[in-house]
């Protein structure tokens, strides 16, 4: 089985971790070509499965989960044999947000032992995750770059997107509970 081996990043939060190249330019490109072929998969995050923000709101982005069961032959491709120090990848979410779309400051309520987060396009664009000390560490979106944590307490949110539309892979490793 491939193991991606976590490189810790310590900006601002020691509980972080980035891995180069996740993801192949020509396996992003390839990823958003599925992603633009099954858009009717999507799911209004706003109204089903909602992401409550820590103060009570609500943020506006649309989900679509690929696994096993769902893509069976991108998965078999790409992830299927993917863990980090031995824990395997459960499943994936992928996340659009059109111009203006969001996620509030959060914690995640899933209990997946580790999170990897990955932009598939570069851009202006970023994910933001505030430390204990309300520091932030500002992950700009690299294509192909994985931005990971431990657990659900880092808090972390997506400010309102400037780009036309941002894809982005929310990799899930270990016993997922949604």
């Amino acid at each position: 089985m491939e193991t991606n081996t976590p490189e810790t990043v310590h900006l601002n939060n020691s509980k972080l971790f980035k891995i180069d190249n996740f993801l192949t330019e020509a396996c992003c490109d390839f990823l958003l070509d599925v992603i633009a072929e099954s858009s009717c998969n999507f799911i209004d995050r706003s109204v089903t499965s909602v992401n409550i923000g820590l103060d009570g709101s609500h943020g506006r982005y649309d989900s679509m989960l690929l696994c096993v069961e769902t893509f069976p032959g991108v998965w078999e491709k790409f992830f299927s044999n993917r863990s980090i120090n031995g824990i395997p990848l459960d499943s994936v979410m992928v996340n659009r947000y059109y111009s203006g779309d969001f996620i509030p400051k959060h914690r995640d309520k899933q209990g997946s032992i580790f999170t990897v987060c990955v932009p598939l396009q570069t851009s202006q664009d970023s994910l933001i995750f505030i430390d204990d000390d309300e520091q932030q560490t500002v992950c700009k979106d690299i294509k192909g770059t994985g931005y990971g944590f431990f657990g659900n307490k880092p808090i972390h949110y997506v400010p309102p997107v400037q780009q036309s539309v941002r894809y982005s892979l929310v990799c899930l490793y270990g016993p997922n509970t949604y």
